[in-house]
């Protein structure tokens, strides 16, 4: 098939590309001899900006203050380690999750848990239909219970 063939030298890769086509307005298609423009962008980005973005994967958000100190923390590994920016980066971020992950270095020394907050915290409906709501003189009082629903079946009745 035409575009298939390759011949790679050095430092340059060649592909053979079919001809470019243009449609009639029969719906014919109708080969041209239109070139291809090949473009190529570099993207690069600065160490701030690459932390921010491990930050917002890894938090809920980078602060100034954290992208200081981790800033300051990637320049000291590049100084001390004469690593380049991208090893450096990659010890840096390790480190980083390593200490995340760390218990010691909680103030109540376990890990906490999205799931065991919520649990505690949730809002079961009650299996008793005659009560409307527990503990709690509003719906958004702490331990407080209430109906999703504002009629029973006794209600109907």
């Amino acid at each position: 098939a035409a575009g298939d063939q390759f011949v790679v030298g050095e430092y340059l890769c060649e592909v053979t590309l079919p001809m470019t086509s243009s449609v009639t307005p029969t719906g014919d298609f109708v080969e041209v001899d239109a070139p291809y423009y090949l473009t190529y962008y570099e993207r690069t980005l600065t160490a701030r900006n690459e932390l921010s973005r491990f930050l917002q994967k890894t938090t809920f958000g980078p602060t100034s203050d954290e992208l200081d100190a981790l800033e300051a923390a990637l320049a000291a590994i590049v100084q001390s380690e004469g690593w380049t920016r991208d090893e450096a980066m990659a010890q840096l971020q390790t480190e980083w999750v390593a200490a995340q992950m760390d218990p010691s270095n909680f103030s109540t020394g376990k890990f906490t848990s999205l799931r065991e907050y919520y649990r505690k915290r949730l809002n079961p409906k009650t299996a008793e239909t005659y009560r409307i709501g527990e503990s709690g003189p509003e719906p958004c009082s702490k331990h407080s219970r209430w109906r999703k629903y504002a009629f029973t079946y006794n209600d109907l009745q």
